[in-house]
């Protein structure tokens, strides 16, 4: 079957079934710009450090008279996760409960007034990874933290609500059912090629073409063979690496380079839309020693332009307007043009 042709194509890492429907476009597309409603707070600016509570890591940067950071880590002024809550695990019945273990942190991810993300000089990009890194790193001593997770929502339609850029921290004393998924099917490939999957579906993108967006020598940008949103984009490293805190420091500066990349052609292409970037990357303090060989970290970047409909929450189901080929094609067109 041709790969222009709507058809339904299955998710070799999730095992998500998605369904390809052009004739679907005008009822699932919506407009969302990422400005829309977007309130300004205060205590994420410079000058206003001090509502926030203890900064928990910051990279220097001079960008106002009153600053001395570029970006900024602090508590969740609300968080749903507490570092300081005793694990304790109980039954209610057949009902498992625990406490609200865990951590929940705010990256401020520049003191500069910026409308766009991808407005960030690559440098400026790389201090907000190296923050990532950090904190990471740091969680991985609490031996009750089994994942952590990097969240971005940029704009109303993405549950993101303030004008700043930032992002979130999540650590879990568990490992999220789509992680464990992902997890399980990974290792499952792995068992029965000796491979990674990540590995060979780069290796098969990069012979392919169709679904690149954009690379350079340690990052590749595709649209993923079985998208669940219109122009989903996945970055994923070149080299394997299971962690994003095992990735080289000296290769930051292209992911950095790419990810800006990625985002000025989605927003010039949608006319700024809402969108949310998460970082998947390997669990820790678990006795899956496998995962080094079969699970590879990556950045997955869903521009919020379509509806969920009943079908995905009750079959698990995506509905797509958009075959991947032609987002991509759109893409690349986006960033050459820019050049």
């Amino acid at each position: 079957m041709s790969d222009t042709l709507p058809n339904m194509r299955k998710d070799p890492i999730s095992n998500e079934w998605v369904i390809f429907a052009p004739e679907k476009t005008h009822t699932v597309i919506r407009n969302s710009k990422e400005s829309d409603a977007l309130l300004p707070l205060d205590s994420f600016s410079p000058g206003f450090e001090y509502t926030t509570g203890s900064t928990l890591f910051s990279v220097e940067g001079k960008h106002t008279p009153t600053t001395d950071w570029s970006v900024r880590v602090f508590p969740a002024q609300h968080p749903l996760l507490h570092v300081e809550e005793p694990h304790k695990i109980f039954g209610d019945g057949l009902y498992d409960v625990m406490a609200r273990i865990g951590a929940h942190e705010v990256i401020v991810e520049t003191a500069r007034e910026v409308e766009h993300l991808d407005e960030l000089t690559p440098e400026e990009i790389v201090n907000i990874f190296t923050a990532y890194r950090a904190r990471m790193h740091d969680l991985k001593g609490d031996k009750r933290i089994k994942t952590v997770m990097i969240l971005k929502n940029r704009g109303t339609a993405a549950g993101g609500m303030l004008s700043e850029h930032y992002s979130e921290l999540l650590a879990f004393p568990f490992i999220p059912p789509v992680v464990k998924s992902e997890i399980e099917n990974s290792n499952e490939y792995y068992d029965f090629k000796n491979r990674c999957v990540f590995c060979d579906l780069i290796h098969q993108e990069e012979s392919f073409k169709k679904r690149v967006v954009a690379e350079n020598g340690d990052f590749i940008a595709i649209t993923p063979y079985a998208s669940r949103f219109p122009f989903e984009v996945s970055i994923m490293p070149k080299q394997h690496y299971a962690h994003f805190t095992n990735q080289p420091e000296s290769t930051m500066l292209s992911l950095a380079l790419l990810y800006k990349k990625i985002l000025f052609a989605i927003r010039t292409l949608l006319d700024s839309p809402a969108w949310n970037a998460i970082i998947h990357t390997s669990p820790i303090n678990t006795n899956e020693k496998q995962l080094h060989d079969s699970y590879h970290w990556h950045m997955s970047i869903f521009p919020r332009i379509s509806s969920i409909t009943s079908m995905t929450f009750g079959a698990g189901v995506f509905v797509n307007p958009v075959l991947p080929e032609e987002a991509a094609t759109a893409l690349r067109k986006a960033i050459r043009e820019a050049q």
